[in-house]
C-alpha cells in the first residue's frame, strides 16, 4: 500500500480549514480566517507532493527497493545541470518539470509577507523560502537513506527554482499591495478605514504648516504653551 498524495490532501484538509475557522473567530475577521485557512490547504499540498507517494506496507517497500532504477542514491549538485536537461524535454514535461519547481514555493513568497509583517522584508522572505527549500530536500534525502531506496531525488536545481518560485510570489504581494491595498488590508484582518487614518491626520498637519508658513501671525492655529 502506498500513500498517495491525493489521499493525504483529502485526508489533512478538513484540519487547514478549521484551523483557518478558529483563527478566524478568535479575531473576528473572516479575511484573516481565509488567509490561514489557505495558507494551511497550500502547507498540505506541499507536504502531500513533496513526501507523497510514500510506501506505508512491508510489501509495497519491498517493491520499490527491487526496482533497479531506484538504487542510486547519488545526489545532484551540479547547478542547472537538471534543468538544462528538462529543457530539452517535449514542451508539456519541460513545463512541469521546471514550472512545478517554481510553483511549489510561490504562493510562500506571498504569504509569508501577507500574513507576518516581519516578512516585508525581501531578504527575510527570501532567507525563508531557501531555508524551506533546503529543508525538504534534506528530508527526502534522509528518508532515501532510510528507505533504502531512492525515495525522492536530491537536486540543487529544485532549490534554485523554489528560490525563484519565491522571488516571483513576494513581488505578486507587492503588486497586489500597491494596485489593491484594501484586499491586503482585509486579507490581514485590518480595517481598511484604520490604515488611511494615519494619512488623513498627515495631511491634515501638513496643511496646517503650510498655513503657518504661509501666515505667521495667525491666530487661529493653537500655539504651544
Amino acid at each position: 500500500m502506498v500513500l498517495e498524495p491525493r489521499w493525504f490532501i483529502v485526508a489533512v484538509s478538513p484540519l487547514a480549514l478549521a484551523v483557518g475557522i478558529v483563527v478566524g473567530v478568535r479575531r473576528r475577521s473572516l479575511g484573516i480566517g481565509t488567509s490561514v485557512a489557505a495558507f494551511s490547504f497550500y502547507l498540505t499540498c506541499v507536504i502531500a507532493y513533496t513526501f507523497c507517494p510514500f510506501p506505508v506496507t512491508a510489501e509495497a517497500l519491498s517493491e520499490f527497493r527491487s526496482w533497479p532504477i531506484l538504487a542510486d542514491l547519488s545526489p545532484s549538485l551540479v547547478p542547472f545541470r537538471t534543468i538544462s536537461a528538462a529543457v530539452g524535454l517535449p514542451w508539456p514535461e519541460s513545463i512541469r518539470q521546471v514550472g512545478g519547481n517554481l510553483a511549489l514555493l510561490l504562493p510562500l513568497g506571498a504569504a509569508l509577507p501577507l500574513l507576518h509583517r516581519r516578512f516585508e522584508m525581501l531578504g527575510k522572505t527570501m532567507l525563508a523560502g531557501v531555508s524551506a527549500s533546503l529543508a525538504v530536500e534534506a528530508m527526502q534525502g534522509i528518508f532515501s537513506l532510510l528507505l533504502g531506496y531512492r525515495y525522492k531525488v536530491v537536486d540543487i536545481d529544485d532549490v534554485i527554482l523554489n528560490t525563484a518560485g519565491v522571488l516571483l510570489g513576494y513581488l505578486l504581494y507587492r503588486f497586489t499591495r500597491a494596485v489593491a491595498p484594501g484586499v491586503i488590508a482585509w486579507l490581514r484582518g485590518e480595517s481598511t478605514s484604520d490604515s488611511r487614518r494615519p494619512t488623513f491626520r498627515a495631511t491634515a498637519l501638513c496643511a496646517d504648516e503650510e498655513e503657518l508658513a504661509a501666515d505667521p501671525e495667525a491666530t487661529d492655529l493653537p500655539t504651544a504653551p
